[in-house]
């Protein structure tokens, strides 16, 4: 539950970012993706647990001259996307 109640708390951080788009990776970001759809977040937000499929979709919606912030856990090895963007943005 109070991993829970962290992922929610980061949705509500995200809120406030003025972001564009959003994309949430694992199963414990389910609760983070429940929480912006609560809140009502306007923008693209984009939730996933398989790294195949985060993959495929940041490929085809990132953009030449994008900024993209990867944040997560250690166990989640977002560094495996770094190369993927930086040969896109």
């Amino acid at each position: 539950v109070a991993t829970e109640d962290a992922h929610r708390q980061v949705a509500r951080k995200l809120l406030a970012c003025g972001l564009d788009d959003v994309y949430l990776y694992g199963r414990e970001m389910e609760s983070a993706w429940l929480e912006m759809q609560r809140l009502g977040f306007d923008r693209h937000v984009f939730f996933t647990d398989d790294y195949e499929v985060l993959q495929q979709r940041m490929i085809q919606d990132t953009k030449k001259g994008d900024l993209v912030l990867l944040k997560g856990s250690r166990a989640m090895a977002m560094e495996r996307l770094v190369p993927v963007i930086s040969s896109i943005a």
